[in-house]
């Protein structure tokens, strides 16, 4: 029975049918969450304020930004110096929580003081939805945040070869903020929406962080 991790699963079973493949030379790149993930969020930042994922507030993760990912892979590529099954892993610059990400992309639209919640099932599922992801896709992602949450989804110990350069203060500047700030602000009902929101994490006790 394989472990429930989400669309990581798609990943390992293409793996897998490659490894079929009689003389196949072939390099595994295994990137970490994708910072461009946050821009999901900057609906959410403008209507309610806050940022949210599944996320536990303070486990620390690796995350990458996929600029990052194009330059190793053309060099594999253009130099084909690889033989059999190799598997690189892609960490990015280095390991954050989300009250740290929440702070710096909060500080890079001149919002330091955004707070992070860690987000119900329910509550973030509802939000994949209505974001356009589709039933199957919104489950992969929760339970990727479990995963990540409970140390079962996790990338190999950091090393020169996985690390890479883009960190998420640079990618706030360069990509979210931008990005943010082309975003259209929410009409009368969305804020209303955003502030019903704020107030039944309250109650439930979501509280931000």
């Amino acid at each position: 029975m394989e472990t429930q991790v989400g669309g990581i699963i798609g990943c390992h079973r293409f793996e897998k049918l490659l490894d079929q493949v009689p003389g196949l030379n072939v390099v595994y790149l295994r990137p970490a969450w994708f910072m461009e993930n946050f821009l999901w969020n900057i609906p959410l930042i403008k209507l309610a304020g806050i940022n949210g994922l599944g996320f536990k507030p303070n486990v620390l993760f690796p995350t990458i930004a996929t600029r990052d990912i194009a330059p190793i892979a053309a060099k594999y590529l253009a130099t084909l110096d690889f033989q059999g099954r190799n598997v690189r892993y892609l960490n990015g610059a280095r390991d954050y929580t989300m009250t740290e990400i929440t702070r710096i992309l909060g500080a890079s639209i001149g919002r330091p003081h955004i707070k992070y919640v860690e987000f119900p099932d329910g509550v973030f599922r509802k939000g994949l939805l209505s974001a356009g992801l589709t039933p199957n896709a919104a489950d992969f992602a929760i339970q990727i945040n479990r995963g990540i949450n409970s140390g079962l989804v996790k990338a190999e110990a950091r090393s020169a070869s996985n690390t890479t350069q883009t960190t998420v203060e640079e990618f706030a500047k360069t990509t979210f903020a931008p990005a943010f700030n082309a975003a259209p602000e929410p009409g009368f009902g969305d804020r209303f929406g955003g502030l019903f929101l704020r107030s039944f994490l309250f109650v439930t006790g979501h509280r931000a962080v």
